[in-house]
């Protein structure tokens, strides 16, 4: 009995609240507070995964109307209303915390970037402004890839070595580092990397272009290993390839 009396409840607010045309809404005449009355993150700490999501909600007074455009607008990740950094959202009679109040709601998916993320909300002149926390997500794990176990010590030689971060979930935030060693059997450092492009990108990938150059008389085989070192203790992957005469 008790539900059918909120979900009653519920209906008939909805139908108090009545609808209206944007160009009616004159909140200028209006104190702030009496406009937006809170803008409200939920969680408001974020991994910088490229999954991680948090509600954003922005309230208005218990007389507010249905239908105001609000503009949500953030400085990393992006909004699921339209994958972009800004969207336009209507506000709505809804239950919050078991009661109903009119909002207007939308999500937020954060990127691969730690640090502060800026939200600001706007209706018809007046803003609100919070922030959410977007925290590193280290890697977990390394993985080397080589696009052959064999080389020839000729000086035009070279192979392109990719190694991959992962993480717990999601990928891991951008810019975490890789170091990547050649070794032949006595641990002598052989070649040089001609290209190395050693952070992270938005795939969790480093690149580098390794090159025999200046061991051309160099016949044997050699250790590639790949390292990323940080707040999850070491990660290693490595592999032997052969340089052949």
């Amino acid at each position: 009995m008790k539900t059918s009396q909120h979900i009653l409840g519920l209906a008939i607010s909805v139908i108090l609240i009545s609808c209206y045309k944007q160009a009616e809404y004159d909140p200028l005449a209006l104190d702030f507070s009496e406009v937006i009355t809170e803008l409200r993150t939920t969680p408001g700490i974020l991994l910088a995964n490229n999954e991680a999501q948090s509600t954003i909600i922005v309230f208005l007074p218990e007389d507010g109307q249905q239908g105001i455009e609000v503009t949500f607008q953030t400085d990393k990740g992006v909004f699921l209303d339209n994958g972009t950094t800004s969207a336009t959202v209507k506000t709505k009679a809804m239950e919050v915390d078991g009661e109903v109040r009119i909002a207007a709601t939308t999500k937020l998916r954060n990127g691969l970037s730690s640090g502060t993320i800026n939200i600001k909300a706007s209706l018809v002149g007046y803003e609100v402004e919070t922030a959410i926390s977007s925290i590193d997500n280290p890697p977990t794990g390394i993985s080397l890839t080589v696009p052959s176990l064999v080389m020839t010590n000729d000086p035009a030689s070279e192979m392109e070595l990719t190694a991959r971060l992962t993480a717990e979930t999601g990928i891991v935030s951008l810019d975490h580092v890789v170091t990547m060693q050649v070794l032949d059997p006595s641990m002598t450092s052989r070649g040089t990397f001609r290209i190395v492009e050693d952070h992270s990108n938005a795939e969790g990938k480093c690149r580098f272009v390794f090159s025999i150059m200046p061991d051309t008389s160099y016949a044997g085989p050699l250790l590639i290993k790949a390292i990323s070192s940080g707040s999850t203790g070491l990660h290693q992957d490595s592999t032997t390839i052969h340089i052949l005469n």
